[in-house]
C-alpha cells in the first residue's frame, strides 16, 4: 500500500494492464471519497472531526506517498530495450512501447495521472508556501492556514519553506527511475547527487522543530547514501552505450567544476574589491523612549524584506566600534526623535559622525515630537556635563560638530508615526521609510498589507494581549504580538476596548504586560473584569519595571478608594480587587523588550509553554456568582464605543494629557 503498487489483477481481467493501471489512478479519489462519506456521517455524531483536520489527513498522506504515486504513475514510460532491438515496458515485457495501441493508450493516462497527482501536488504546496508568509501576517489567514498545518507545522517557523523542498526532492526521485530506466549506472549516480544536495541543505537549514527528526533525517540520508555507493559495484555495466554515457557526463564533471571554482574565486575578490556597508540601516534611539518601538522596526523588516539592521542591544560586540559602523559600515542612519534623544550623548555622537561623514539621515518623528528651534540647539551643551563634554571631544566631535548635525537633521524630509495608529499603518509607514532610504525597492511602497483592523480580528483570535496605553508599552505589546503569533501560528489580537474582549468568543489566554502603573490604569482594569468574565485565561509577563504593589493597595481597591475609580464604577471595587489577586498569584515570566533578539526569541518561548490550551473555554454569565453577575453587568454596560479621531488629534491628546484616552486603544 505505501509503495501505491497495487495489484489488482485476481479481480480484473487477464493481462488487461490498462484497466488494472485505471483502477491504480482510481484508487486515491475512491480512498478520499470514502474518508469524506465517513466524515460527513461523523458531522452528526457526538465526536465530530473537523474538516481541518480532515483536509490534514489527506494533505499528510499526499506528501508522503507522493514519491510512491510517482512511481506508479511512471510505470508505462520506464521503456528498456531488449536484445531484438525492441523496447518493452520493465515490468510488463509483452507491451511494446511506442508502437503498439496498448502502450500508447497508457502513455495517455501516464500523462493524465502526472498532471492529476505529482504535477497538481506540487503547485498546490508551491502556492501555499508562496502564500504563507502573507497568512501568517494577518489575523483572518491563520485560520486558513491551520487547514496547512501537515504542510508547516512540522518545521522550524523561519524554515517554512522546507515542505516545499522536501516534496521536490521526492517528486524527483520518483523521476529519475522512469526517465533512466535504460541506465542503472547513471541512476545511481544522479540518485547519489540528488541525495547528496538533499543532505547538504537540511544540515545547513536544520529545518525540523525537533531536533530528534533533523537526527533521524540526517541518517536517512546518509544510509540511504552508503546503500548506493555499495550497491553501485554489483551494477551490470557491460554495454558500450551505459559506458559512453558515464564517461560523457564525468567529463562534464570534470570541465564544470574548475569553471565553478573559478567564477566563485573571482566572486569573492569583486566583493572584497567593491566597498559594501555592512548595515542597510542603523536605528539612532533612546532606548527608554524608543527601545521597544526599534525592536518593532526591525521584526516589520524583517518581515517584508531581507536587510541587516544595526540595533544596539543585538550587536554588543560591536558597541566599541559604534561610531566606525555609523561612519563606514551604514548606508543609512534613521534617528528615531523621542523626547530625550538630543540630549543623549552616545546618540549626538551617531548623528555628527554620520553628518560628518555624508552618511544619508532620515528623521522619524515619534508620536507628537517636535524638534527644538535654533535658538535651543545653540545651548545644546547645556544639558551636558562637563565630563561628557570631554568625552565628546576625545571622540573627535566638538560641540559646533553637533550644532550643525542637528541643524541639518530639521531641515531633511522626514516621516511621522504615531503608536497609537492601527498596526498596518505603522507597517506601512516603516516599510516607506526602508524605501526611502534606497534599502530594497521601491515597489514596496505599492505593497497592500494584511488588514486587520475591524472586529473580525477580535472575532476570529485565539489569544488575546493586554498592555498599558503608553507608547513604549504599546509597541512591547505589538512585539509579544508579532513574535507569539509567530512562534505558535495563532491568531492573536492586542486589545483596543471592552468590546473586544466580548467580540473575541474563541480566545482562552489573554497576555497581561505588567508594567509601571499598570494598575493604575482604568482601561487596563475594565479589560481585566471583562476577560475574568469570559473565562479567558490570565498568562502575566513582566517587563522589569512592574512593581508589585502592597496589601494595602488590594484593601483600597477593595473599598473603591483607589484613583482607578476616577473612571470606574467604585461597585467594582470588590470585583476587581478579587481580579488582581487572581493575576498577581500567577508567576509573571519575564520579558525584556530591550533585550537581544536570542534573549527575547528564549523568553517568547516560555511564554508560549504557558498556553495549555488553545480551544475557547467561556464562561456564561448566568453560572457566576449573582453578586459577580450584576457588577460584570455594570462592566458591559460601560462599553462605550471608540470615537472617530484623527490620527494627529489622537497624538495631540497623548501629549495633553499625558496618557492616551483610555477609550482609545491599540488593536493589532
Amino acid at each position: 500500500i505505501f509503495s501505491f503498487d497495487l495489484d489488482f489483477s485476481c479481480v480484473l481481467p487477464p493481462q488487461d494492464f490498462v484497466l488494472e493501471y485505471v483502477v491504480q489512478l482510481a484508487a486515491y479519489p475512491v480512498v478520499v471519497l470514502v474518508t469524506l462519506l465517513i466524515w460527513l456521517s461523523m458531522r452528526w455524531s457526538r465526536t465530530p472531526v473537523s474538516f481541518t483536520a480532515f483536509v490534514n489527513v489527506h494533505g499528510l498522506l499526499l506528501v508522503a506517498l507522493l514519491t510512491a504515486m510517482t512511481l506508479a504513475i511512471v510505470r508505462p514510460l520506464q521503456c528498456r530495450n531488449n536484445p531484438n532491438r525492441l523496447f518493452t515496458i520493465a515490468s510488463r515485457p509483452n507491451i511494446i512501447c511506442w508502437k503498439s495501441q496498448e502502450h500508447q493508450t497508457l502513455v495517455v493516462l501516464a500523462a493524465a495521472g502526472l498532471v492529476a497527482y505529482p504535477v497538481t501536488i506540487l503547485a498546490a504546496i508551491t502556492y501555499l508556501t508562496r502564500k504563507y508568509p502573507i497568512w501568517l501576517r494577518s489575523g483572518g489567514g491563520i485560520e486558513v492556514m491551520e487547514r496547512y498545518r501537515f504542510l508547516f507545522a512540522r518545521f522550524r517557523p523561519e524554515r517554512y519553506y522546507y515542505g516545499l523542498i522536501l516534496c521536490t526532492h521526492n517528486l524527483t526521485v520518483g523521476i529519475i527511475p522512469a526517465a533512466l530506466v535504460s541506465f542503472p549506472a547513471l541512476q545511481v549516480g544522479i540518485m547519489g547527487i540528488v541525495i547528496c544536495l538533499k543532505l547538504i541543505v537540511q544540515i545547513l537549514l536544520w529545518p525540523w522543530r525537533l531536533d530528534i527528526a533533523n537526527y533521524n533525517d540526517l541518517a536517512l540520508s546518509a544510509g540511504l547514501l552508503i546503500l548506493l555507493l555499495l550497491a553501485s559495484p554489483l551494477l551490470n555495466i557491460d554495454r558500450a552505450e551505459t559506458l559512453t554515457f558515464v564517461a560523457i557526463l564525468v567529463s562534464i564533471v570534470m570541465i564544470v567544476l574548475p569553471v565553478v571554482a573559478m567564477f566563485a574565486a573571482l566572486a569573492v575578490v569583486m566583493a572584497r574589491l567593491r566597498p559594501q556597508s555592512k548595515y542597510a540601516a542603523f536605528l539612532c534611539h533612546h532606548k527608554a523612549g524608543a527601545g521597544a518601538l526599534c525592536r518593532f522596526f526591525k521584526l516589520v523588516a524583517k518581515k517584508y524584506v531581507k536587510m541587516n539592521i544595526f540595533l544596539d542591544s543585538d550587536e554588543l560586540d560591536d558597541l566599541a566600534r559604534i561610531f566606525d559602523v555609523v561612519r563606514a559600515d551604514t548606508k543609512c542612519l534613521v534617528v528615531v526623535l523621542t523626547a530625550e534623544l538630543l540630549n543623549r550623548m552616545w546618540c549626538a555622537l551617531e548623528i555628527a559622525s554620520a553628518h560628518k561623514y555624508q552618511v544619508p539621515i532620515i528623521p522619524l518623528y515619534c508620536d507628537d515630537y517636535a524638534f527644538p528651534d535654533h535658538d535651543s540647539i545653540d545651548v545644546i551643551e547645556s544639558v551636558w556635563t562637563e565630563e561628557q563634554r570631554s568625552t565628546l571631544i576625545s571622540f573627535g566631535t566638538s560641540m559646533d560638530d553637533i550644532k550643525a548635525a542637528y541643524k541639518h537633521v530639521r531641515k531633511l524630509k522626514s516621516f511621522a508615526l504615531c503608536r497609537s495608529w492601527p498596526l498596518e499603518e505603522q507597517e506601512e509607514k516603516i516599510l516607506q521609510i526602508i524605501a526611502e532610504s534606497s534599502c530594497c525597492s521601491p515597489g514596496l511602497l505599492g505593497q497592500k498589507l494584511p488588514s486587520s483592523a475591524g472586529s473580525g480580528g477580535a472575532r476570529i483570535s485565539r489569544i488575546l494581549v493586554c498592555v498599558l496605553q503608553v507608547p513604549e508599552a504599546v509597541s512591547t505589546g505589538l512585539i509579544l504580538q508579532q513574535m507569539v503569533q509567530l512562534y505558535l501560528r495563532r491568531s492573536t489580537y492586542s486589545l483596543r476596548s471592552v468590546e473586544d474582549v466580548y467580540a473575541a468568543t474563541k480566545a482562552s489566554c489573554v497576555l497581561v504586560l505588567l508594567t509601571k502603573g499598570v494598575l493604575n490604569d482604568a482601561f487596563f482594569a475594565r479589560c481585566l473584569l471583562a476577560c475574568r468574565q469570559s473565562a479567558i485565561e490570565f498568562v502575566p509577563v513582566n517587563d522589569g519595571s512592574f512593581q508589585f504593589p502592597l496589601p494595602e493597595f488590594i484593601t483600597e481597591v477593595e473599598n473603591g478608594m483607589h484613583e482607578v475609580f476616577s473612571n470606574v464604577s467604585p461597585n467594582m471595587g470588590p470585583l476587581l480587587a478579587k481580579t488582581y489577586q487572581a493575576l498577581l498569584s500567577i508567576l509573571a515570566l519575564p520579558l525584556t523588550p530591550h533585550g537581544s533578539s536570542g534573549i527575547l526569541e528564549r523568553q517568547v518561548s516560555q511564554i508560549c509553554q504557558r498556553f495549555r490550551s488553545l480551544e475557547p473555554r467561556r464562561k456564561a454569565l448566568n453560572e457566576m456568582d449573582p453578586v459577580d453577575s450584576h457588577v460584570f453587568a455594570e462592566v458591559s454596560a460601560e462599553v462605550v464605543p471608540r470615537s472617530n479621531t484623527s490620527k494627529k488629534e489622537e497624538c495631540q491628546g497623548h501629549s495633553e494629557a499625558g496618557s492616551i484616552n483610555s477609550d482609545d486603544l491599540w488593536h493589532t
